[in-house]
């Protein structure tokens, strides 16, 4: 039976596993010169950041204040039942460059690159547990793929959300957009045509096989540069 429960409130938090590595840190700056040389139709601060790299396993309204429920998800996720937990060693690498099989990949917004590696069957396996784990426990997770309750294992790379920009270079949808009386100034997502991406770097190899540390609680939204960057952990388990 698919899950059917979904957040109502703003989503406060996420479950993920990091892949911020040095190898990553390299990897992402050669693919970064790479854009900025051969397509400057990609937005540069669509980039992420190596900080933010990571593996997204849920994503949840955990409530504010008295109706906060992240020091049960905390403990949740600290107690994983030992049946869920891999019983050894994950190693997994990131190759290529996709889009959202729902996606139009001539006006992407995101580009993620895929799992590699002989232990991405048992990575899904405790991906899969662990979402139905807390749904289980009744947290609201938000769910992308609901049809099947597998979790979309990706790792995003590129996200033009963090490239809103203001001009006046509208596509059919914004210059709708204009004529209901919407200022001219507004900030705009842009699209990528990602087709010559996804074919040049279908081989473009993100990170090799490398073994998963930890799954950990994350608290939605970006800490600055000068925080250090990527997201904070609140609670996490270290993996076999």
């Amino acid at each position: 039976m698919a899950y059917k429960r979904n957040p109502s409130g703003r989503l406060t938090h996420f479950l993920a596993i990091p892949l911020s590595t040095d190898a990553i840190e390299q990897s992402l700056s050669l693919f970064r010169d790479e854009i900025i040389k051969h397509h400057p139709n990609v937005p540069v601060k669509a980039i992420r950041p190596p900080s933010t790299v990571h593996l997204t396993i849920a994503v949840m309204s955990l409530g504010e204040g008295r109706n906060s429920r992240l020091d049960e998800a905390k403990m949740r996720l600290i107690q994983l039942p030992s049946s869920i937990i891999p019983a050894s060693t994950l190693e997994v690498g990131l190759k290529g460059i996709e889009t959202f099989s729902d996606a139009n990949p001539e006006r992407a917004h995101v580009l993620f690159a895929s799992l590699i590696g002989a232990d991405v069957p048992r990575l899904q396996v405790f991906a899969d547990k662990t979402l139905e784990y807390f749904y289980n426990c009744g947290f609201p997770v938000q769910l992308k793929n609901g049809a099947t309750n597998k979790v979309v294992l990706h790792a995003t790379i590129v996200n033009t959300i963090y490239a809103k920009t203001k001009n006046d270079q509208f596509d059919a949808n914004q210059a709708r957009a204009k004529t209901l009386g919407q200022r001219k100034n507004m900030t705009f997502r842009p699209n990528i045509n990602a087709s010559d991406l996804i074919a040049k770097y279908a081989d473009f190899e993100f990170l090799s096989p490398t073994k998963l540390t930890r799954i950990g609680l994350y608290k939605m939204g970006e800490k600055s540069a000068e925080e250090g960057g990527g997201y904070e952990c609140v609670a996490y388990l270290d993996l076999p």
